[in-house]
């Protein structure tokens, strides 16, 4: 899986949520349904539910979006400067816009 690939999957999740996993897979050329529901669930879901990496306080918010202004949709690069996940930049940046 590429940084883009995850990406494309988390956006779509936010999209679709979790029961549409063929339609998921249509937007992901190299992947199946079964691929993308694995990856969610055994790889991206579990870190994002890492506590520490995914609750964001008031500076962090602003930091978020500081970043994001810098550097728009690079969330690994993103991600590295605040310590967190780019799965969970990505979904609070969204949380705030």
């Amino acid at each position: 899986w590429t940084f883009r690939e995850e990406e494309i999957l988390t956006k779509s999740i936010q999209k679709y949520g979790t029961n549409k996993w063929n339609k998921i897979a249509t937007l992901l050329m190299k992947k199946s349904a079964i691929q993308c529901k694995l990856r969610w669930e055994e790889y991206l879901l579990p870190k994002i539910h890492d506590n520490k990496q995914t609750t964001f306080n008031s500076d962090e918010d602003k930091q978020l979006l500081n970043l994001y202004n810098i550097y728009k949709d690079q969330w690994k690069t993103i991600a590295e400067t605040m310590g967190k996940t780019a799965a969970s930049c990505l979904i609070r940046y969204n949380e705030l816009i």
